[in-house]
């Protein structure tokens, strides 16, 4: 099957293997690393992935518009289909768009209390429960959104601020 072909040869079986399969339901993973380096790439493959297993997937930008978001999966999917030497066929496309929900918050606070607010009207509108949280750019309490993914039991990788790369934020 294409999508158990391009999951095989993504290159994401190299990051699970050096975390011993990544991160699971109930835990905080962060990714560090300079301006420039990836960071946000990183954690579209890590959705794309987590897609590819049928899960979904909600993704949280403060650093860039959803547009801007929403582009950067389809060049890395683009990307990682001609990796598998596969073209893209438009039921995967489709399986990328209903298993992930991209928000912004450009220019906006954003924390726990909207990330619960935001996973409960999703819920109750759209009968969407994500597995898998990633927040790029990240600005807040890093204990309280621990507590969350155990609450929720979600694997929730994050990214610092802008600017930042202390493990700490």
């Amino acid at each position: 099957m294409l999508r158990t072909e391009i999951y095989e040869r993504s290159p994401m079986r190299v990051f699970d293997a050096s975390l011993e399969g990544g991160i699971g339901a109930g835990e905080l993973g962060g990714v560090l690393g300079s301006a420039g380096v990836g960071k946000s790439a990183l954690l579209v493959h890590i959705a794309l992935d987590r897609i590819m297993h049928d899960q979904k997937v909600l993704h949280v930008s403060m650093r860039s518009s959803a547009e801007h978001v929403r582009s950067f999966y389809d060049e890395i999917f683009q990307g990682v289909a001609r990796l598998a030497r596969f073209k893209t066929e438009d039921r995967l496309a489709v399986q990328v768009e209903r298993n992930r929900v991209i928000h912004s918050y450009l220019n906006r606070n954003f924390g726990v209390g909207d990330l619960r607010a935001a996973m409960d009207l999703m819920a109750d509108v759209m009968q969407f429960a994500p597995s898998c949280l990633l927040l790029d750019g990240f600005e807040g309490d890093l204990e309280a959104l621990s507590a969350f993914a155990k609450e929720r039991q979600v694997a929730i990788w994050v990214t610092p601020p802008n600017g930042q790369s202390d493990p700490l934020f």
